[in-house]
């Protein structure tokens, strides 16, 4: 067995690690302290070997990476001192001395570590001398930094060398940028991509110790070592990605050379490592650092490397936060997307392909992706559900594919399933947007009966905070149909059943405190179901309309839906259901003048309802005073016409004598008696047209009384000849018929009238002689 000296860095506590920093430390600081020193004597050599001594400290392997770090910056900070030193003695005003020399001078340098530590800090020197191309000295310095094939020192040296020639990158106007720039750019994307391998190799570390790596899995864990190694990783990602922030601040980045150039670059350089956490780091990076104006115009490119990536790489970590991104820009951009749905579907497009080539990728990650992706339709396509009810429809697809049933609400799965169907609800604030996704009842099935109570009753309060009215049929029955949990027990949502499930597995999970449990859950669902028909009982009150018609079906269909439900549920939602249509009884009560004719027309069929109808509509017409004639013509006009339109002329012949009397009001409105004359003469033409001799008698009696009505009430226009001629015509009439106690009962009524009628004639003279 191979001995464990080399890899003694696993094993090492915090507190080891502590101590080992603070020894490396003292040396560094006494090291610069002479460094220094020998720099105020102007003794050059002799600072070289103290910062030789000082540099040397990088060289450990024992240090953990966020312990390293702490001892690089010190060490950087010191080298400081020497850069200022060596630019104020090589790019003074007299400049006497060659930089060239220097930087060949510090090549003999034995170790490679601090070698190529001084090889940059002279490097940055010898490029603001401008004695060769910053270019060269660039790819000079990128080609020797390859020779560190440790990759914890190598990814700290290469960050060494970004920050410290990250000013040399010019940034000069578009026509004169192009192959100075793209020269530099390659020495980045050079550098950026040994940086990748480093942080490649210290995976490939963990992978081919062997027999070490078997020693430490039997001593701490296999697991543990893994997670630990791993942490690691996780805390060097950030000197990779400072590459690409340093590209991203090239003031004259343009689309076009990020397009050809620079993304091609990267996205190469993340697909070819092949190791997931720096396939997904980098990735990121892009996303962070770069503009999503770039983005959107380089996203199908994009896209598609991230269809290339390591199996093992977490999408939705990526994707994500990139339709983020896109969906904040294209929120605060003048120019809107909700005409173009292009930027959807090719997200959508690629997500499908990832998730079908990856038959691995966990659900509860594919169901993040798809929260990214309703996040987008909801944002920047609000007026096209269609779209949002895509991603629906489409993680159902996924579903029936992987046979998933049944997911647990408190599940990994079921949270993210829960942030899904709670989106929309948010977004929207209004149940009636959310109703148009087809395809979300679906949706809400795949989740356990309490995760579905808990969507419901999500429904229901955003609907009362929001102050949703339920106005139709279809509306209702679709906010049914997604909160039926809670309105009806199923086989699978029965309230008992589930808590007799939940008590039956107490009782065999056996302990003391066993009953105490058991009624606490017992309490619990009781008290979720109580405030669950609390919700729905409140919900009632929303489910109304204008129209007096649906509103009588909503009523009728809310008691036959709740009717179903049991006792239990009732004794919650009857006694709303009662002061709703208690309340809407006194609304149609309010509405009675408002739909009078409309009653009479649609309701009322049977001959003797009309003609009660008929006559309760002109009695209160003719207690109408305030209304204008032209307001009150057309109410007389239509009593006219139902009149007309009796079945039998008895009554019609007197329905018109009525609607006469409506023609003589007076008050606001003008007395028409031409209007009333006409109406009398109808009705005595009708009356002439029945058949039967006594009812033709009945009715001119009855024309014959509201005449001489008319006539006391000085309508002109019922004469004394229309009076008299129809006096004459009842006589003889009378004296035609066989004799019989109705023919004597009008007799004795016209010998009355008749006597009414001299008397008021008799007044008539008198007044028109005074």
């Amino acid at each position: 067995m191979k001995s464990l000296t080399g890899s003694t860095d696993f094993l090492i506590d915090v507190e080891k690690q502590e101590s080992l920093l603070d020894s490396a430390l003292k040396i560094v600081k006494n090291e610069s302290f002479e460094m220094k020193r020998s720099l105020d004597q102007n003794e050059l050599m002799d600072a070289l070997k103290h910062a030789v001594q000082m540099i040397c400290e990088l060289r450990t392997s024992i240090l953990m990476p966020k312990f390293y770090y702490r001892l690089y910056i010190d060490v950087t900070n010191e080298l400081q001192h020497f850069l200022t030193f060596l630019t104020d003695r090589y790019l003074g005003e007299e400049q006497k001395f060659s930089v060239a020399e220097l930087y060949e001078t510090v090549q003999y340098t034995g170790n490679i570590v601090p070698r190529l530590y001084l090889l940059i800090t002279v490097g940055v020197v010898y490029i603001k001398s401008g004695e060769s191309p910053s270019t060269d000295i660039l790819h000079d310095l990128v080609e020797m930094c390859r020779g560190v094939q440790h990759p914890l020192r190598g990814l700290f040296l290469r960050n060494y060398l970004l920050t410290s020639t990250k000013e040399f990158i010019p940034d000069k106007p578009p026509p004169t940028l192009s192959l100075l720039q793209n020269k530099n750019i390659n020495s980045i994307n050079e550098d950026f991509g040994d940086e990748e391998e480093k942080l490649e190799d210290v995976e490939d570390e963990t992978t081919t110790c062997g027999d070490v790596r078997d020693a430490i899995d039997f001593i701490m864990g296999p697991s543990r070592e893994s997670e630990k190694r791993e942490r690691e990783r996780r805390e060097l990602r950030i000197l990779v990605g400072t590459n690409l922030v340093r590209l991203s601040q090239l003031q004259n980045l343009e689309l076009s050379l990020y397009r050809q150039i620079v993304l091609p670059g990267i996205l190469e350089q993340s697909v070819s490592c092949r190791e997931p956490i720096s396939q997904e780091y980098l990735m990121e990076c892009v996303i962070q650092v770069f503009p999503d104006n770039f983005h959107l115009a380089t996203l199908n490119e994009f896209l598609d490397a991230c269809g290339e990536l390591h199996s093992n790489v977490k999408i939705k970590n990526i994707l994500g936060p990139l339709i983020e991104h896109l969906t904040s820009f294209a929120m605060t951009e003048e120019n809107s997307l909700s005409q173009d749905n292009n930027l959807f579907n090719l997200f959508s497009k690629h997500i499908d392909k990832m998730v079908e080539s990856r038959s691995q990728m966990p659900f509860d990650e594919i169901i993040s992706i798809q929260i990214a992706l309703l996040s987008l339709a909801l944002n920047c396509y609000r007026d096209r559900p269609e779209l949002a009810d895509t991603v629906y429809s489409t993680t159902i697809q996924i579903v029936e594919r992987r046979n998933i049933q049944n997911i647990l609400a408190n599940s990994l799965i079921g949270r993210e399933l829960t942030k899904l169907l709670k989106l929309p609800i948010e977004n929207y604030n209004n149940i009636i947007e959310l109703l148009a996704l087809e395809s979300y009842s679906n949706i809400l099935q795949l989740l356990d009966i309490c995760g579905q109570r808990k969507i419901a009753a999500f429904i229901i309060e955003n609907a009362l905070e929001n102050n949703t009215l339920i106005e139709c049929e279809e509306h209702l029955d679709k906010l049914f149909t997604l909160i039926e949990c809670l309105l009806i027990d199923t086989p699978t949502t029965n309230n008992d059943d589930i808590i007799q499930q939940k008590t039956s597995l107490l009782k065999l999970n056996g302990g003391q405190n066993n009953n105490d449990e058991i009624n606490n859950c017992n309490l619990n669902e009781q008290k979720d179901f109580e405030e669950q028909q609390i919700l729905v009982a409140r919900l009632i009150h929303l489910i109304q309309s204008e129209h007096v018609e649906i509103h009588f079906k909503l009523l009728n269909k809310m008691r036959k839906v709740f009717g179903s439900g049991g006792n239990a549920r009732l004794r919650y939602t009857l006694p709303p259901t009662i002061f709703v249509a208690h309340k809407f009884v006194l609304k149609i009560e309010e509405m009675r003048e408002q739909i009078a004719f409309s009653v009479y027309e649609e309701e009322i069929s049977e001959s003797r309802e009309q003609v009660q109808s008929l006559t309760l509509l002109i009695a209160t017409i003719t207690q109408i005073k305030s209304l204008v004639d032209e307001s009150h013509e057309p109410l007389r006009n239509q009593c006219a016409l139902y009149a007309s339109k009796l079945l039998k002329r008895p009554d019609q012949a007197q329905m018109i004598c009525l609607v006469a009397r409506v023609s003589d009001l007076g008050g606001e409105c003008k007395k028409d008696g031409v209007r009333t004359a006409e109406c009398l003469k109808k009705a005595t033409k009708i009356a002439s047209q029945c058949m039967e001799e006594l009812m033709q008698c009945s009715l001119f009696m009855h024309i014959l009384l509201v005449k001489i009505h008319f006539f006391e009430e000085k309508c002109f226009e019922v004469t004394c000849q229309s009076i008299e001629e129809l006096i004459l015509r009842l006589r003889e009439a009378l004296v035609q018929m066989d004799p019989q106690n109705e023919v004597d009962q009008i007799s004795e009524k016209l010998e009355m009238a008749i006597e009414r009628f001299k008397h008021l004639c008799k007044q008539r003279e008198e007044t028109e002689e005074d």
